[in-house]
């Protein structure tokens, strides 16, 4: 009979970012291996005060602990959640089950670990844990100098859906797809393009974009797109236009290289990693000048160069069947 997996967090649809697609993904992927219990957590635009959604989670752990082998959840970069993670794992340690896989999927570990608070915590954690899977290699080096004794596993992400679509290039035609936060760039994105009449701008996301933001007619805004249209979306542009100030291992990029669409993005968390140290369309983040430029340098550059070199990475390095070929591995533990 297989052992069974609780796991704790966002899931889509009740939450829309790249986590929670990922994390329905991965536990779809696991289903073969662990009878599946999840606990939904509310995402990060719910009106719920922290110690009422505290309470709430403790309760339904209290209520299901007992029942399974290993509880799969991710680390949070926010005090406030690291800490109710310390709690939460508290009560499972004491409890003698027998695992804890932790996920970080940030890329701001270092960043945030700075602070001896969340430092503390964070160390205390690695040793609830069973196995933490992380990144990129550099999270792994951080996390060992903690702990030595913990096992960390190294997961690229991946892109998950496949409807068989190439690019094909829109002339001056963008496109901006992400959430309406400012962090995610899209005042950088509008601000920029609302001086080049000459190219569109057509975004898909969540969210509300501030009143006094001016939006000119090149501009178009519209509610967020998923599955096929979604693809259809990155095929049919000139490049994707990527601003975001903080990343882990964004599904986006590497949907958009899947089909070999173009992309002009800041190069933030492991994007770097992602593209290649080398890749020309990189920008430094909340630079528009900079934006502005490689948006005016994409004009002059070998666009069918660019499709294949992003193809051929991605199915190099980041192929759905090397992602589910390493997860089986680090979930195989029993």
């Amino acid at each position: 009979m297989n052992n069974k997996l609780l796991f704790y967090g966002e899931i889509y649809p009740f939450t829309t970012n790249g986590i929670s697609i990922f994390n329905k993904e991965v536990l779809n992927i696991l289903r073969d291996k662990y009878v599946i219990t999840k606990i939904v957590k509310k995402g990060s635009g719910e009106s719920h005060p922290f110690l009422i959604s505290t309470l709430n989670s403790l309760l339904n752990y209290f209520y299901s602990l007992s029942k399974f082998d290993l509880l799969y959840i991710s680390i949070p970069t926010s005090f406030k959640g690291i800490l109710l993670l310390y709690l939460q794992s508290y009560y499972f340690n004491k409890r003698n089950f027998k695992s804890i896989i932790y996920h970080i999927h940030r890329g701001d570990l270092e960043h945030f670990i700075k602070f001896k608070i969340n430092r503390y915590l964070f160390k205390k954690l690695t040793f609830f844990a069973k196995k933490i899977i992380v990144l990129d290699s550099s999270q792994s080096q951080i996390i060992k100098k903690l702990n030595p004794t913990v096992e960390v596993k190294v997961l690229n992400n991946t892109c998950f859906e496949n409807f068989n679509l190439r690019y094909n290039s829109a002339e001056s035609k963008f496109l901006f797809l992400s959430n309406y936060f400012k962090e995610k760039g899209i005042i950088d994105a509008i601000e920029v393009f609302n001086k080049l009449d000459n190219k569109s701008l057509v975004c898909f996301g969540n969210g509300k974009i501030p009143k006094e933001v001016r939006i000119n007619k090149n501009i178009i805004i519209n509610n967020s797109i998923h599955g096929k249209e979604k693809f259809v979306a990155y095929s049919n542009c000139d490049a994707l236009i990527f601003p975001s100030w903080n990343e882990g291992f964004p599904l986006t990029i590497l949907e958009s290289m899947s089909i070999g669409t173009p992309i002009i993005c800041s190069k933030v968390g492991y994007i770097e990693k992602i593209l290649g140290s080398n890749y020309p369309l990189f920008f430094e983040s909340r630079n528009r000048i900079q934006l502005n430029e490689k948006i005016e340098e994409f004009e002059h550059i070998d666009k069918e160069k660019i499709s294949k070199y992003l193809i051929n990475r991605y199915n190099k390095y980041f192929h759905k069947s090397i992602f589910k070929k390493t997860l089986n591995e680090i979930f195989d533990i029993y």
